[in-house]
């Protein structure tokens, strides 16, 4: 029996995303801003009696970023910024 697919998830696994925590200081260069750059790996629906919390399992991406996996809350992530020279 397969399960029914949660379709309110704001990020799609295999997407880039960013830490919301980065739009507090947008001053920095974009190689700084690689450091809270993750890719979506995993999505998970969590009910509890306040309703229901979407988590999302992340790896890390850059060169000096650890490669350990972090699961995050859908409010700690923002998507990346469109490419304005495209």
């Amino acid at each position: 029996m397969s399960l029914p697919k949660y379709s309110h998830f704001k990020f799609e696994v295999g997407q880039f995303v960013r830490s919301s925590f980065c739009a507090l200081d947008e001053k920095r260069s974009s190689s700084e801003m690689l450091g809270d750059t993750y890719q979506v790996v995993e999505r998970m629906y969590q009910e509890c009696p306040g309703g229901v919390q979407l988590h999302y399992l992340c790896r890390p991406q850059g060169f000096l970023s650890s490669k350990e996996y972090m699961r995050l809350s859908e409010i700690e992530l923002i998507p990346m910024p469109q490419d304005s020279s495209r």
